[in-house]
């Protein structure tokens, strides 16, 4: 029974070694060379549940004292490019990478981190490769390079545009590169080239006052995908492993001039007045059969002589009343608001179908002078009948039948959020009790024009 008991400790004692989760650094490798201002990837592997985040440190070989803190916290997600700072001494490191709030860590192999520069002329059993240059005639051994020099930190291109993408290279032409597109987050967005440079290439040399300098000419794709944001230009030089990226940069949508043209949403409302103050119940509205859908109408409908009240101290109060047509406009802009565009123009086109008498028993009507308001931002209500805090933007003429009437500083508040958007109204401009012969109201139609600098995506 004791044998047993053992055996099964043991058997759990190993389940549960393999159990345990782990993280082994293969990249850098042991005597790998890593050089100055080059970008590398730090890999590793891991196994078991642990948490999201590592912090990576650059470590001595030999005291094993922290030299740089490489990133904290990073995702724990096996890959972590870095660009090697100039200012690292010459010399053995290795790369620790450490799970957060864990005790699971492990450190890479010794590597060596050293700068770009030429080393030493080539001994007798040295002889210069491919990888030499010439300086005062003299074979002298290049430490392998890439470096992008285009587009620069801080710069910016629109969508359709060129973007010019340069580098500085110590390989030689003929060699394989891949150039990508990628988001400032590290996501690659497009891929942008992938073959050889130098000359008779895609990727030809800038020119003489450059010898290792190369330029390839990309011009930048529309779509969604390609949303307004900052991007880095990453270089992949095929033969000999090496990355290189550029300073982030900035990708926007052009603006490009677009027009459109809204119909309004319209709101009829038959406003009470009375010449006493007294505002009893309307009588049910008269000519029904002449108001269809989305049209505005405005005028006086009904001239009233109703009777006559009795007050509470007997005293007999005669009134009259009238009703008027009040119309308000509200236009759907709300698709501009709080996005880079750039109002041209406004323009409101008003077209009077029609002007009606409403009152039989006269033979005419006389229209009583219109006007058109842009509510100020205490009104509040929407209601034509309510809201008398108003900025008078223009009176309409009664005797032309179309109307354009340019509002382009009204809009542009309404799209900036200056003024919130209630729309227009339609109104008479005087209130006051009417003559019983301008008993009348005019119908309108109402569409709203807009030119507009919008950004612009390629398919619209």
């Amino acid at each position: 029974m004791k044998k047993l008991s053992t055996l099964l400790a043991l058997a759990l004692f190993i389940s549960g070694f393999s159990m345990a989760a782990t993280v082994t650094v293969t990249k850098p490798a042991a005597n790998e060379t890593w050089v100055k201002g080059q970008s590398y990837t730090i890999t590793w592997t891991k196994s078991g549940d642990m948490p999201a985040n590592v912090r990576i440190l650059l470590r001595n070989k030999a005291s094993t004292a922290v030299v740089k803190e490489i990133a904290d916290p990073a995702p724990n997600t096996g890959t972590f490019m870095w660009q090697v700072p100039a200012d690292i001494a010459d010399g053995e490191y290795r790369i620790r990478v450490k799970v957060k709030n864990a005790d699971i860590l492990d450190d890479s192999e010794v590597f060596k981190i050293a700068a770009g520069q030429p080393g030493p002329s080539p001994g007798p059993k040295q002889k210069a490769t491919a990888e030499t240059t010439l300086l005062h005639n003299t074979p002298v051994l290049i430490q392998p390079f890439i470096k992008v020099v285009m587009p620069a930190e801080g710069g910016a291109v629109s969508n359709g545009n060129h973007l010019f993408i340069r580098f500085d290279a110590s390989t030689m032409p003929g060699d394989g590169i891949e150039i990508d597109l990628y988001r400032e987050s590290g996501q690659k967005v497009v891929p942008v080239y992938s073959g050889a440079y130098g000359e008779g290439t895609s990727v030809p040399p800038v020119g003489p006052d450059h010898p290792r300098r190369y330029q390839y000419d990309w011009t930048v794709p529309y779509g969604d995908i390609m949303a307004p944001g900052y991007y880095k230009i990453r270089i992949h030089s095929l033969g000999k492993n090496i990355i290189a990226w550029s300073g982030k940069f900035y990708i926007t949508w052009p603006m490009k001039e677009k027009e459109y043209l809204f119909d309004a949403a319209i709101t009829n409302k038959l406003c009470v007045r009375s010449a006493d103050g007294l505002t009893p119940p309307p009588t049910r509205p008269k000519c029904e059969q002449l108001y269809y859908p989305n049209h505005a109408y405005v005028g006086f409908d009904v001239f009233d002589y109703p009777g006559s009240i009795t007050w509470t101290d007997g005293e007999v109060h005669q009134y009259w009343r009238w009703f008027i047509r009040h119309a308000r406009l509200l236009f759907p802009i709300e698709q501009f608001q709080g996005k880079k565009v750039k109002l041209i123009q406004a323009r409101l086109i008003l077209k009077k179908e029609c002007t009606v008498n409403v009152n039989s028993g006269l033979a005419s009507c006389a229209e009583r002078l219109y006007r058109l308001d842009a509510p100020l931002p205490a009104a509040t209500t929407g209601d034509p009948c309510l809201n008398t805090q108003k900025s008078a933007a223009v009176f309409l003429q009664n005797d032309v039948t179309e109307q354009n009437l340019l509002l382009t500083h009204i809009v542009e508040h309404w799209i900036d959020g200056t003024y919130p958007n209630y729309g227009f109204l339609l109104t008479v401009a005087d209130e006051t009790p009417p003559a019983a012969a301008a008993t009348c109201i005019s119908a309108y139609t109402a569409k709203l024009y807009l030119k507009i600098e919008v950004e612009y995506k390629g398919y619209e």
